[in-house]
């Protein structure tokens, strides 16, 4: 199991690429009123209520979940099962590690999270809201490597863009840990396109200082030209 344990081994990784990037990285940022006011006028001025993240993930899956148990009791009659107590109790105690995680390995429950089918649900049962962005990093890292592109296109969308929008409103910048997790989201362009850039554009809601840090991704990260082209379309 040699193997894995290097792949656990990320945070040497991420520290020379902090030390790399610390000059291109910009953790203040001055926002000149002028070009707040330009962006505005391409934003709705009636935009959606913005939920939070727990909101939004609770939403998705409650959806989810009355269509699974609609299919399931038209097949067998029966609704669909509860999950079993002791993987309940197993996820909470990974809610409470990512809650605190600052480097080192992850629970190996969180790692085969993306090969479950109820993976969303059991994402949930973590509260990504309350993670560390140092975790919000390692799990961007296993969910881009190991989803198919519509499934991470919806943890980008319903995980990922909410706690960069969050932490960005809050902090008047990103912290370093979730730039990175966005620029590692790009390992899936097109996923990255529909649930990051996208969603953000039509959210009517975009402020300047999100567009100038998710673009600054764009900047720095080379992007196969037909998911650029088709995100223009």
């Amino acid at each position: 199991d040699g193997d894995s344990d290097a792949e656990d081994d990320e945070w040497p990784e991420l520290g020379a690429a902090r030390a790399m990037e610390k000059e291109e990285y910009c953790e203040e940022m001055t926002v000149n009123s002028d070009d707040e006011k330009a962006i505005e006028m391409f934003m709705s001025k009636n935009p959606p209520v913005r939920h939070t993240l727990a909101d939004i993930i609770m939403e998705k899956l409650t959806e989810k979940q009355t269509e699974v148990e609609t299919v399931m009791s038209e097949i067998s009659g029966r609704p669909m099962p509860q999950l079993n107590p002791r993987v309940l109790e197993v996820y909470k105690g990974v809610k409470e590690v990512l809650s605190k995680y600052r480097s080192g390995k992850l629970p190996k429950a969180f790692k085969i999270v993306p090969a479950l089918s109820n993976w969303e649900q059991i994402l949930y049962i973590t509260e990504p809201e309350t993670w560390t962005a140092a975790a919000m990093y390692q799990a961007t890292r296993i969910f881009s490597s190991n989803l198919k592109e519509r499934m991470a296109q919806r943890f980008y969308n319903l995980v990922l863009l909410p706690r960069i929008r969050d932490d960005i409103a809050e902090y008047k910048r990103l912290n370093f840990h979730l730039y990175m997790a966005l620029k590692k989201a790009l390992f899936k362009p097109g996923a990255w396109f529909k649930g990051i850039l996208i969603p953000l554009c039509e959210s009517g809601t975009c402020t300047l200082r999100e567009a100038i840090i998710v673009g600054s991704i764009l900047t720095k990260c080379s992007i196969p030209v037909l998911h650029s082209g088709a995100a223009m379309l």
